[in-house]
């Protein structure tokens, strides 16, 4: 009789860990390190589904793991209307789709390493961000944020410096390619290069694409919501 209420408390017990961990911020946190790159996306949200079709990916934005003094995880990102240190679990509650950990690929970062992460994240937190996604701006969009700061404190360019014509020649599809002309023309209109009647196809970027795609990271966790 013992062994038999035994087996059914398993039984009802586990469904309800899983439920309550899968997924949720306190599982991820104990799969994250610092200094790992976190990847959420946004779907539901009208602006951020029309990001994710015109830059091919779901990956609509990127924050990078870092350790507060209290030995705490937390996310530091460049988000409107400037770059700011962010819970990690607020982070992770924010994301209504995908959510992915990555990883720099055969490299174990020592905590110099981490110092110095944490130094270059400080001195770009209050940055304004920048709405046209410009790589040579002084001011922050998030994929920048987190190029700039692997860039200066280990010498690793995480991401592929790239166009917006580059981009969009990723859609292979025509009305998908079509769909992103048409974004671009109304994000750089009204808001990016208000007036401007042109989209700037040559301006440099980085994307969040290009750093979830990037060999020298690998995804140790995934999860959608």
């Amino acid at each position: 009789m013992k062994k038999l209420t035994l087996i059914l408390t398993c039984l009802l017990f586990i469904p309800q860990i899983n439920a309550q961990t899968l997924g949720s911020c306190e599982h991820i946190k104990k799969i994250a390190k610092s200094g790992d790159i976190l990847f959420i996306s946004l779907p539901g949200h009208a602006f951020y589904e029309k990001v994710e079709k015109a830059m091919n990916h779901w990956a609509t934005h990127v924050g990078m793991v870092l350790k507060n003094d209290n030995d705490e995880l937390f996310v530091s990102e460049s988000t409107y209307p400037f770059s700011k240190d962010t819970s990690f679990c607020k982070f992770v509650d924010r994301a209504k789709g995908k959510v992915a950990v990555s990883r720099l690929r055969g490299i174990a970062l020592n905590s110099r390493d981490l110092l110095d992460l944490r130094v270059s994240s400080k001195k770009r937190l209050g940055v304004y961000y920048h709405l046209g996604f410009k790589l040579d701006s002084s001011k922050q969009f998030c994929s920048k944020f987190v190029w700039e700061i692997y860039k200066e404190a280990l010498g690793i360019e995480v991401g592929k410096i790239e166009t917006f014509q580059d981009i969009l020649d990723t859609h292979e599809d025509p009305q998908r390619r079509e769909e992103a002309i048409k974004f671009f023309k109304f994000w750089f209109f009204h808001w990016a290069i208000p007036g401007s009647p042109s989209i700037p196809w040559e301006r440099r970027t980085v994307s969040p694409k290009s750093q979830y795609e990037d060999s020298d990271l690998k995804t140790i966790y995934t999860w959608e919501k």
